[in-house]
């Protein structure tokens, strides 16, 4: 899934993180992972969501602590912008915007 319902204009879909901020789910294996969870993000312009949904576009379930999050897109084209470290920089182009599907 490369949007989500919640996406808001300028917005980039980052995947979902439990509650608690400490894990996200890889949805490539359908498993979770640590340490990049929205707790830990330095992300100034992150946002929680309120429903998650698998790679496939099932809801999960209500219950299972995961969440959406967001960060603006120019937020991530300003750190690009800036960055030094060329293994940082990545290709905006490729990701989906402002929940266009």
């Amino acid at each position: 899934m490369n949007t989500h319902p919640e996406q808001q204009p300028g917005e980039i879909y980052l995947g979902n993180s439990n509650e608690s901020g400490l894990m996200e789910m890889d949805w490539h294996t359908r498993e979770p992972r640590d340490p990049s969870g929205f707790k830990s993000s330095s992300w100034k312009t992150k946002r929680l969501g309120k429903v998650a949904y698998m790679a496939d576009g099932t809801r999960m379930d209500d219950d299972s602590g995961y969440r959406p999050w967001f960060i603006q897109r120019s937020e991530v084209e300003e750190t690009i912008a800036t960055t030094k470290h060329e293994s940082l920089k990545v290709n905006l182009q490729s990701m989906p915007a402002d929940g266009a599907k």
